[in-house]
């Protein structure tokens, strides 16, 4: 993260509860800050098992027309350079210790597009392609490569705005097949899966954790939003649950 006093004290209640953690400031749109950072894992733990990439400017709203040049570099930078190099610097060490697992954080904004999303969109598409493609290259290393593709995530900073909005957050579940969106420990659950050997056999894949989003159509969606509007709804708080202790 380029948050250095959130970062440590994360590492810190890490370490609270018994748990060896390091934190390195990282801006992943920097190489040598990349780099750093598998260095000084490499330091302390002695090698790199695991590699999820997840940092990503999110809030990039513009149609193709309305964006400029360096709007475009700053989100390639980031979203998809900092994904290629990490796994870059990460893959060099993993190759010395037999191998490892890689974990791009995509989203839902690559299989499909939104509108005012020509950065974001372009860019979770392409990490996408450059999933698939690292799987093919590092395989012969041992080093397996997968993506996760979130839908709507509410997060611990999304929380109170979340809440504070039912009619808002009972459209927003109306589109999804299970009727919530997601939570942060949805995410970690499908990362923990991908990294560990119940997935050794799986590499290259796409994996969507978006409570069944991309599976409709639209008419199918219009529908569903309709049946919550005409039901009087929202009563009471979101259907997704409350935050909880990750598992």
């Amino acid at each position: 993260d380029i948050q250095e006093q959130r970062g440590g004290e994360a590492a810190a209640a890490l370490q609270s509860h018994g748990h060896a953690a390091l934190f390195v400031e990282t801006d992943v749109g920097n190489p040598k800050h990349l780099e750093r950072m598998v260095d000084r894992t490499v330091e302390k733990f002695g090698r790199v098992d695991i590699l999820v990439n997840n940092a990503a400017i999110v809030d990039m709203r513009g149609s193709v027309t309305d964006e400029t040049p360096e709007r475009w570099n700053e989100g390639l930078a980031v979203n998809v350079r900092g994904v290629a190099l990490g796994t870059k610097f990460a893959a060099i060490e993993m190759r010395k210790s037999g191998g490892g697992a890689i974990v791009n954080i995509a989203s839902v904004h690559g299989y499909l597009s939104a509108e005012r999303h020509a950065i974001y969109d372009t860019c979770k598409h392409a990490v996408i392609g450059l999933t698939r493609q690292s799987a093919v290259d590092l395989g012969a290393s041992n080093i397996r490569v997968n993506a996760i593709c979130p839908g709507a995530i509410v997060s611990e900073l999304a929380e109170e705005i979340w809440m504070a909005n039912e009619e808002g957050a009972a459209l927003t579940e109306a589109v999804y097949p299970l009727r919530r969106v997601g939570r942060p420990h949805d995410i970690a659950a499908a990362v923990r899966f991908l990294v560990s050997d119940e997935a050794a056999f799986i590499t290259g894949i796409a994996l969507p954790v978006d409570g069944g989003l991309t599976t409709q159509l639209a008419d199918s969606v219009s529908l569903s939003v309709e049946a919550t509007l005409k039901s009087n709804k929202p009563t009471g708080k979101p259907n997704t649950p409350s935050m909880r202790e990750y598992p």
